[in-house]
């Protein structure tokens, strides 16, 4: 008789306990912008039902959207960076469009630190999770906790601020 390895027999159902809502942040804010919105199941967003759930699968769904809301973002600084300092040049000096430039470029850097957090969460805390779920099954600590961290807080807005910061004070220092 042929063994089945573990991962090709179907598993069985089981009864997960609703989790708490996500925490209202920035990145989930993003991450809704980012999927349109337009996903609904019943009063809530798609966006809100994945980060509840108790799936890594689901929590990575919504840490793409995330990814992709500080991508559109940034993309969006890019632009204002090149209208804004095109307009500044022509209607006030170069010395205005420096500081612009220096002010779009900062943005640009704190998207670009938000894209780092949840690129990490997504690629470290996610597959975390899944051993952990595969090893030592759902109910485990170390699997809730690294479900936990997969999300990020309002508090990595402050180390995205502080790359903000660095990129403007450099830009204006290399002008």
């Amino acid at each position: 008789m042929k063994s089945v390895p573990p991962w090709a027999v179907p598993e069985e159902p089981r009864e997960v306990a609703p989790a708490a809502a996500p925490a209202p942040t920035i990145h989930l804010w993003l991450g809704r912008r980012a999927m349109g919105g337009g996903y609904q199941i019943g009063d809530e967003s798609m966006i809100d039902v994945l980060a509840r759930r108790d799936d890594p699968d689901g929590r990575g769904v919504v840490l793409e959207n995330m990814n992709a809301g500080w991508y559109f973002l940034g993309l969006g600084c890019v632009a204002g960076l090149v209208i804004f300092s095109l307009l500044t040049d022509f209607l006030v000096g170069s010395e205005t469009r420096n500081v612009v430039l220096a002010v779009f470029g900062g943005l640009t850097f704190f998207c670009l630190a938000g894209n780092a957090t949840i690129l990490y969460r997504r690629y470290y805390f996610i597959p975390q999770a899944r051993r952990l779920a595969q090893t030592n099954g759902f109910s485990d600590q170390q699997y809730i906790d690294a479900m936990r961290h997969a999300l990020p807080p309002n508090r990595t807005l402050v180390w995205q601020a502080v790359a903000g910061v660095i990129a403007f004070l450099m830009f204006l220092s290399s002008m």
